[in-house]
Formats: C-alpha cells, sequence, structure tokens
C-alpha cells in the first residue's frame, strides 16, 4: 500500500479550465513535492474537466459534480478525500511561490497548537499588473483583534484582511475536530471554521508574498458582495455566542434559511439594483486604488450599468470621470 501524503492540496474549479495551467504549474514547480492533487470540479458546462482529465500528475485525483454545490461544500468534498496530514487551499488560476509550501509545513511542524497559516499574497490581473499588495496580520492575536476590528469577515471594501483564502494550509486532525466548513455560511465559511479553529489551536500568517491571485470579473463576490457581508455578519454573531455563552444561541440552520430567502423577498428588480450596487462598491474601490487597479474600474461600472441603470452611484461615477477628464483636458 503506498505511503500517505504529507499534503493534500484543494483545488476547486468549475467552468474555468483555461486558468488551471498556470496553476498546476506553480504545484510542479514547488520545492516540498510530497503532495496530492485534489481537484473537484463543481459542475462545469465547459471544457474544464477534460482539462483537468489532460493534466499529467501521478497523484492527482479528481471528481465531477453533476449538480454544483457550491464552493465551501466541494471544499468539504475534498476534505472527506484528503490523505494528507495537512490540508492546502489553492484557487483555480492563482500561483504559489515554489517554496510556499516547504515554507509553510515549517511553520506548521514547529508547533503542534498551530491550526492553520497563510500568508503574505499579490493580487494582479491576467497582464500580471499588481492591484494590491495584502500584508494580513501576522500573529494569533493580532489575526483575532483584525477580525474583532473589522466586525465581519470582510473589510469595508469586500476584500478579505484576516486571511487570503487561496494561501491557507490547515493541519488536517484540526480541521477534523472542528468538523470542517459549515457551507451554509458560503463565502464566509473559511473565516467561520477560522473563528471556530481559533478556540483550541493558534492561526498565523508568513511575512512573505509566496501566492498571488489573479484578477477575474467573474468571480462571483464581486456581484455577492452584500449578500457575502449578510453570511459573515452571521458567522462574527455565532463566534461572539461562543465566547460569551460557551455555546451558539442563534439557531444556526434557521438564520441561513432566512438569508438564502432574500433573494426571493427581494423580486427581479431589487435583486437587479442590488446588483448594481455591488459592481459600484468594487469599481469604486479600483478607482481608489489608483494606478493599475483604476483601469478595471470601468469594467465594474459597465457591469454595474448592465445591472440596473436607474442605480445613483453608476450616473455620479460616471459624472466625476467626464469631469476628471475635462480638468485632464484643460491641462493639457
Amino acid at each position: 500500500m503506498a505511503k500517505p501524503p504529507v499534503l493534500s492540496v484543494i483545488v476547486i474549479t468549475r467552468n474555468n479550465g483555461d486558468k488551471l495551467q498556470e496553476t498546476f504549474e506553480s504545484l510542479r514547480a514547488q520545492t516540498f513535492q510530497d503532495f496530492e492533487l485534489l481537484i473537484v470540479d463543481d459542475g462545469s458546462t465547459d471544457d474544464t474537466w477534460g482539462q483537468i482529465h489532460a493534466l499529467d500528475w501521478k497523484r492527482l485525483r479528481a471528481h465531477y459534480n453533476e449538480t454544483p454545490l457550491g464552493e465551501a461544500a466541494a471544499i468539504n468534498q475534498a476534505f472527506e478525500w484528503a490523505e494528507g496530514e495537512y490540508f492546502a487551499l489553492h484557487r483555480a488560476g492563482d500561483v504559489s511561490h515554489p517554496k510556499r509550501f516547504a515554507k509553510q509545513l515549517e511553520r506548521m511542524r514547529r508547533g503542534a497548537t498551530l491550526g492553520a497559516v497563510g500568508c503574505y499574497a499579490d493580487w494582479v490581473d491576467r497582464d500580471g499588473a499588481l492591484l494590491r499588495h495584502w500584508e494580513p496580520a501576522t500573529g494569533h492575536k493580532s489575526i483575532m483583534v483584525q477580525l474583532e476590528m473589522e466586525g465581519e469577515a470582510f473589510t469595508i471594501l469586500g476584500v478579505p484582511v484576516a486571511a487570503v483564502q487561496g494561501t491557507l494550509m490547515f493541519r488536517a486532525d484540526a480541521v477534523t475536530d472542528v468538523g470542517g466548513l459549515r457551507e451554509g455560511l458560503r463565502t464566509a465559511a473559511v473565516v467561520d471554521l477560522l473563528r471556530r479553529l481559533a478556540r483550541d489551536y493558534k492561526l498565523a500568517n508568513l511575512k512573505e508574498v509566496l501566492y498571488t491571485a489573479t484578477y477575474h470579473p467573474d468571480d462571483p463576490f464581486f456581484d455577492d458582495y452584500l449578500e457575502g457581508r449578510i453570511y459573515a455578519a452571521l458567522a462574527l454573531q455565532l463566534a461572539e455566542e461562543r465566547e460569551r455563552y460557551d455555546a451558539e444561541r442563534t439557531n444556526f440552520e434557521e438564520a441561513v434559511k432566512l438569508i438564502d430567502s432574500r433573494e426571493e423577498q427581494l423580486g427581479y428588480f431589487a435583486q437587479r439594483a442590488e446588483r448594481a450596487a455591488n459592481y459600484m462598491r468594487w469599481a469604486e474601490t479600483f478607482e481608489a486604488w489608483g494606478d493599475t487597479a483604476a483601469p478595471h474600474a470601468r469594467q465594474m461600472w459597465l457591469r454595474a450599468l448592465k445591472s440596473w441603470p436607474l442605480e445613483p452611484g453608476v450616473w455620479r461615477f460616471a459624472t466625476r470621470r467626464l469631469r476628471r477628464q475635462e480638468m485632464d483636458g484643460e491641462r493639457q
């Protein structure tokens, strides 16, 4: 019987097989190679599954979900099948530094109380231009303080600060101890997992850029921003109840059902208006970051315009840009 790998690397993908090759190449280049690669295709309708089968890796295991389950549920599937002592998340299309796994494993092995470790990360566009450099808190106490200060899993501009999901490596037995991801929390499920781990284990981020995330405008967190914040608020509430009462008092299933029913209650036009507002938050964010991020603001603005042209922020943004162009023309 073959010896189990030390590490299980988990990639969840859906309709983005064209992004897998770059990720796969970065995994091949890792200095630490005692790992298996688990890929879950969560219901792709394009050639993603074919792209996966074209990958040549002796320790590759892949599964296709005919009906999409969502990222959190797909990660839990991979957790169940994983044979490694440690789990590493990796998003399709992103790239890991060759020494990422080696350095994170070295840190994990230094103390049995460490449940998860991430690292600094860069966020780039498809041309490699830097959009944002992320330096999340590095020590356990500072990570927990950061989560408390933010009040939820996302900043006001919708970007993770306590940890970048694709950078995370977990101790497998720690994940098992807390029961894996709570799938009902969707985009907040990983941060909720970190909070639950933090009761009995430590959290850390390495002070090195060992991961490069790639901007993809079709990522669901752009149009699901507000819903993501609501799930994150529930995750925070549950964490505060555990801290105060040593147990959760909110009925988790009922709370999730209530959030899930929002879309139906909102109605068609309200849904489109909310989606437009979500895109505009990102348009404003990219513009505020300036330089290489600013050009992507227009892309978000166009999506907002298409979703709901009556959104006031759409026209405030357009007016402001026109005025800026006029002023630039006058200076020239």
